[in-house]
């Protein structure tokens, strides 16, 4: 297969540290200096925890306005059963620094790990997380929609660099007799999942870029047709 190589864009998002659980429903969140016409688009960033029921909104208000500002919050779900239409709302941030509304991001990510997110705690990211560029669409942990799962595997040596293998794999969609597509299956990694692509380096800067190459490529792959 081919090397892919990332585009312009992805080269620009942003960076984020973001812990397993949480969902990239929207990213156009840059990491540029404020344009001339501000910035297209009130959301530039959804981010969802389902099982806390967490929603993070990144905003540019007021749209097109280069004198604007990121408007972040952060949003409990109700649950079908609550009888209030509204969401919950737990906290918000407003700031023309980018590296501000970044840091209270990464902050509120760390705290959707915990069941009842103390509000007043400051909660850094984990240290040991890189940030990555990642394309919408992803789970950190399976691309449920495009049926990928990247597994990158760290093998440490006593006497040389550790060496770090990315696998991307795909779980063919189960089909009828007829060839359809069956939904009602969940979706599994098994013996039947096809290696797409194998990177072996002992470079992290390699490594990193591969990781977020991949994200973005795969991300709007599809690799079966109807």
């Amino acid at each position: 297969m081919l090397e892919f190589q990332p585009n312009h864009y992805l080269q620009q998002l942003q960076p984020l540290r973001i812990p397993a659980g949480w969902t990239i429903g929207w990213n156009t969140f840059q990491a540029i200096e404020i344009p001339p016409d501000g910035f297209a688009g009130s959301s530039l960033l959804y981010l969802l925890r389902h099982d806390r029921r967490l929603v993070i909104d990144v905003e540019w208000r007021p749209e097109f306005d280069p004198n604007g500002h990121y408007h972040a919050y952060v949003q409990r779900n109700p649950l079908p059963t609550d009888e209030s239409p509204n969401d919950d709302t737990l906290d918000s941030s407003e700031s023309r620094s980018r590296e501000t509304i970044v840091a209270w991001l990464e902050t509120w990510l760390t705290r959707g790990l915990s069941e009842t997110p103390p509000p007043d705690t400051p909660q850094p990211p984990p240290d040991h997380l890189h940030p990555l560029r990642i394309a919408s669409g992803w789970t950190l942990q399976l691309a449920e929609q495009r049926r990928f799962r990247l597994d990158v595997l760290h093998v440490p040596s006593p006497h040389a660099r550790p060496t770090y293998i990315i696998e991307l794999l795909y779980a063919p969609w189960p089909r009828t007799d007829r060839g359809r597509r069956r939904h009602d299956l969940p979706l599994k990694f098994d013996w039947t999942s096809l290696l797409m692509h194998r990177f072996v380096t002992t470079n992290y800067a390699d490594l990193i870029r591969h990781i977020e190459a991949w994200l973005w490529r795969a991300s709007s792959w599809a690799v079966e047709g109807h």
